[in-house]
Order: structure tokens, then sequence, then C-alpha cells
């Protein structure tokens, strides 16, 4: 069984969906995140940096 899930960008993509089937129970899917797209969290939480830092590695195209 094939499940095809749009992304964020709009594009799909295909995966393989769950063989096994319960009743009264909705499957669900969901797309795997972008690239990049919690490395803004990611720094803020581990890092502790706060958003004049991150503007920083934007502006130096670290980020």
């Amino acid at each position: 069984m094939v499940v095809e899930l749009e992304q964020p960008s709009g594009s799909t993509a295909e995966m393989p969906g769950n063989p096994i089937k319960f009743d009264n129970f909705e499957e669900s899917y969901s797309p795997a995140p972008e690239l990049g797209q919690h490395t803004e969290e990611i720094l803020q939480e581990y890092l502790g940096l706060d958003s004049s830092e991150l503007q920083t590695l934007k502006e130096e195209k670290i980020i």
C-alpha cells in the first residue's frame, strides 16, 4: 500500500502506508519536515541564540 502526501512546497511524495487496518481508527499521515524547517527553533532551544544572533547568521549566509 502506497500513500501519496502533499509536501509543504506543493509537490507530492509517495510513502509506504500501514498494511494493518483497525476498526474505529482513522489513519493519519504527514510529510517529513523540509530541510532546514526547524533550524531556528533548534538553535534557539539548544544553543540559546536570540533573534539578533539568528539574524546575524542569516546575513552572513551561515543559515
